[in-house]
């Protein structure tokens, strides 16, 4: 993985837990984005993406728009960044997962019950669970999610999180 430009060790503290909430919901709408036409147009589909929306939106309440931008850049680059090192729906699923799984488990986002992110992940989880039963996926996956939170935490994210992971 690329690092992203440093913007975020520039941002203010709203800006940067913006962007630590959007991660999440933005990451699992690009896997929305690679899915097929005909899955997406589904009403179950339409319905997630509209949860991950709201989720991601949520994060952008209260910021002006130079945190705005500050944050949202930051994100696009994190988000393109593991995009990149996934290749495929699935895995970047995978990735999302485990990255929610451990700032989650951290306590360093709360995803509320009932909130469009839960909302959303009670359809996405179910989708993945094929792909996590490939146990050479998810292992490569679990190993990029801990890549990317390192990318993330060089470029200013997350600073706070402290990673206990095996050599990756």
């Amino acid at each position: 993985m690329s690092a992203s430009p440093a913007i975020s060790r520039d941002m203010t503290p709203a800006a940067r837990q913006a962007a630590e909430l959007a991660l999440i919901p933005t990451l699992l709408l690009r896997v929305a984005d690679g899915f097929p036409p005909a899955t997406r147009s589904t009403s179950k589909v339409r319905a997630t993406i509209a949860h991950l929306r709201a989720a991601t939106a949520a994060a952008w309440v209260g910021l002006g728009s130079s945190d705005l931008m500050d944050a949202s850049l930051c994100l696009s680059w994190q988000v393109d960044d593991m995009a990149r090192g996934a290749r495929f729906t699935d895995r970047l699923g995978l990735v999302a997962y485990h990255l929610a799984k451990v700032l989650t488990e951290a306590e360093v986002i709360v995803i509320g019950e009932g909130s469009p992110l839960d909302r959303a992940l009670h359809v996405m989880l179910p989708a993945l669970e094929p792909a996590a039963q490939n146990d050479a996926l998810d292992e490569a996956a679990q190993k990029q999610a801990v890549r990317a939170l390192r990318t993330a935490q060089r470029a200013g994210l997350f600073p706070d999180l402290s990673i206990k992971v095996a050599s990756t």
